[in-house]
């Protein structure tokens, strides 16, 4: 392939000198390659799709959840949406909620669950940002071919991948801040009305998505408008310089007057909460942006903190480096366009450094623009010569090499094995009604427990332990019949000062009634009245109230007609309620990936009576990952079986499945039934759970999540 001649529609000046332009063999490579990329990136955003577990930054992925959950729950789509985490009022409105509000409407409207919807929103997000991303690579000059191997890093950013599918509004806010860099840039091209539209309505949409990443993208502008600018008075052209200031102000104004009417909307909602007032803007102005102009931005260990995050979720600091002299020493025409996009990414941390030291999930707003610095500096350095063209898809495909390295080192294993909830949200979850509040202590503001316990919460955060005042405060508004109960988690536990000011005001028990490895957990006496049977007494259940009326319940058959409210909640996922039931081991329900699960060892039976006209029956089962993950756990299996009983005493089996993990993979996944019925007026059904075929209990560990009679 002989060199041929191409100029960059942005060369200032003199002529371009001669390229070495892509032929078609190198177009059909590249795209190959990137179809390749975008292969491996989808199987990878796509791990464990369905689980509710959130890897990642937890911490504002359950936020961001919560509120969406509440949004659902109590079909609230209020600008002072909910986040019910720092007592009432319930909203502290930190971005604006169109993420939130359109996951919570395609849930309401769909089949897919929350967390699949917020994950499928988030990838869609990200590769609608890729088409804006191509288009301005094509504004640099960069020949269709090589636009392709500039996306493959984007793709297969390690960051990009893991937060690509989060439950975070970063991708979305992400798309607008690209399109809006796009937008201003043709406006100025073309000097369009049209384009000036555009550039005003992803403008303001990416300021109320998120006013960080509308702050990065305005670095790129910055750039794009000041290089006619000062063409202008250099040509002694005032005039050409005043249309201009004209046409970027006319831009930016949309995106400044959405940014500033929601932080002043979002900082007066946050002003009614006692404790969620310390979030407002001007508070936070030093965390944003560094508490000292110079130290934070100068400082050695802040830059190897940062350093430390571009290894974890970019490239190794040293690669980045020396694609960085590549961009200013051999990339060409392309120099300038690779140094912008590189010091878009060192100028926005500079900028908050701070949040990007300790947040790794800000970087979505970067890494993109990162990406296609290398791909630039790689694509200039190609064009070079024949003898640079090699060398420089060499490099690409390190890079690509090292991102999918650092994804299956450091992110994988967090994404397959994540975490939905523990011991406590799970007994939380069990223990508590949907509209009661629980008052937490020691975990700062994080939703986790919140999110994960399905309630709202009071969390004492921000130094509130130690303010009487702001305490009481926030304990007024709160009414009494709706608090469950104090949660003292980490370095709070035993702290006896403040378990005696919540006694005060909501009739706790003295002593915790559930004691965890981190947390202890005490319910108020209204709780354990409805909990606890009626002759125990709540200061002698061991730390454990769970297991107080788990064990009343053991090994007997119990009308479930005689529990009370709070105690039915054993039976969430069932529809309808059992007429009665037997647990061998007596009833517990744990809080997994998979969602709630009934343990329902063997022996355990459910009876049932079906809806009128009934004619179907749904049970999601299964027997514990661990039950063949460990070699020790030398069970054989358990049986599930339907039976159908008659008025007449008749008994007639539906359907008998022996399942054993160990010995079969297709029975590790949930196992599903669906039983079509033809039932008599007055039939009734019994789901029980067996042994195996030899008769033994030991390791038993079978599962039901659903059943569904309808």
């Amino acid at each position: 392939m002989s060199p041929r001649s191409a100029a960059s529609p942005d060369s200032p000046g003199s002529p371009a000198p001669a390229i070495t332009t892509p032929g078609r063999l190198e177009h059909l490579l590249a795209l190959l390659c990137l179809l390749g990329a975008l292969v491996w990136q989808i199987q990878a955003v796509t791990i464990s799709w369905s689980s509710t577990a959130l890897p990642g930054n937890s911490f504002r992925q359950t936020q961001t959840a919560h509120s969406t959950h509440f949004i659902i729950a109590e079909d609230n789509y209020d600008l002072a949406y909910p986040t019910p985490i720092l007592g009432r009022p319930w909203s502290i409105p930190m971005e604006f909620p169109l993420y939130q509000w359109t996951v919570a409407w395609i849930t309401q409207h769909g089949d897919l669950s929350m967390t699949e919807v917020a994950r499928t929103v988030s990838l869609v997000c990200f590769y609608a940002t890729l088409p804006a991303f191509w288009l301005l690579l094509g504004l640099a000059g960069v020949p269709v071919a090589r636009r392709w191997w500039c996306l493959i890093p984007v793709l297969l950013s390690p960051v990009n991948i893991l937060y690509g599918r989060a439950f975070l509004i970063e991708t979305m806010a992400l798309c607008f801040a690209a399109w809006f860099v796009l937008s201003f840039a043709l406006m100025l091209r073309r000097r369009s009305l049209c384009w000036l539209v555009a550039t005003g309505v992803f403008g303001a949409l990416a300021g109320l998505t998120k006013a960080t990443t509308l702050l990065a993208a305005g670095l790129p502008c910055a750039a794009i408008g000041l290089t006619p600018f000062i063409r202008a008075l250099r040509e002694r052209n005032p005039r050409e310089a005043l249309v201009l200031v004209g046409w970027g102000a006319a831009a930016a104004l949309p995106a400044f007057i959405a940014t500033w009417w929601w932080t002043h909307f979002a900082d007066a909602t946050k002003a009614l909460n006692p404790i969620g007032r310390i979030l407002r803007s001007d508070n936070l102005t030093g965390f944003n942006f560094g508490q000292n102009l110079f130290a934070d931005r100068f400082s050695i260990d802040r830059w190897t903190q940062l350093a430390r995050q571009w290894e974890l979720g970019l490239l190794p600091p040293l690669l980045i480096v020396v694609l960085a002299l590549i961009a200013a020493t051999l990339a060409g025409r392309l120099r300038w366009a690779a140094l912008l996009c590189l010091a878009t990414f060192l100028g926005t941390q500079a900028i908050f450094p701070n949040l990007y030291s300790i947040h790794d999930y800000y970087f979505v707003a970067i890494a993109g623009v990162a990406a296609l610095g290398w791909g630039l500096a790689l694509s200039g350095l190609a064009e070079r010569s024949r003898w640079t063209r090699l060398p420089a898809l060499g490099l690409l495909a390190l890079v690509a090499g090292l991102q999918i390295q650092t994804f299956n080192e450091h992110y994988r294993a967090g994404m397959v094995r994540g975490s939905s909830g523990d011991n406590l949200t799970n007994g939380l979850l069990q223990l508590t009604e949907d509209n009661e509040v629980l008052i937490i202590a020691g975990d700062e503001w994080s939703s986790v427990i919140p999110y994960y316990a399905q309630r709202r919460a009071l969390m004492l955060a921000f130094g509130t332990i130690y303010d009487p005042a702001v305490l009481d405060e926030a304990f007024a508004k709160l009414d009494p019949n709706e608090v469950a109960g104090l949660v003292l988690v980490r370095d709070q536990r035993g702290n006896d000062a403040l378990v005696e000011h919540v006694m005060r005001a909501f009739d706790i028990t003295r002593e915790p009634m559930l004691r965890l490895d981190y947390a202890d957990v005490y319910f108020t006496q209204r709780v354990m009245s409805e909990l606890l049977p009626a002759d125990a007494n709540p200061n002698d259940v061991g730390g454990d109230p769970v297991q107080v009326y788990a064990d009343t319940m053991k090994g007997a058959t119990v009308e479930t007609a005689n529990l009370t409210k709070r105690q039915q909640r054993l039976f969430a996922n069932l529809s309808p309620l059992p007429d009665r039931f037997y647990f061998e081991f007596g009833p517990a329900v744990l809080n997994t990936t998979d969602g709630m699960l009934i343990n329902a060892h063997p022996t355990t039976r459910l009876w049932f009576t079906p809806p009128p006209g009934a004619t179907s029956l749904l049970v999601e089962y299964g027997m514990f990952d661990s039950v063949w993950q460990n070699d020790y756990m030398d069970t054989d299996g358990a049986t599930l079986i339907v039976e159908r009983l008659a008025a007449d005493g008749t008994v007639e089996n539906l359907f008998q499945r022996h399942i054993n993990p160990r010995g079969n993979e297709a029975h590790r996944p949930m196992q599903i039934l669906r039983l079509p019925l033809q039932l008599a007026p007055d039939d009734k059904l019994l789901i029980r759970s067996d042994p195996g075929p030899e008769g033994r209990k030991n390791f038993d560990w079978f599962y039901i999540r659903d059943i569904v009679i309808e």
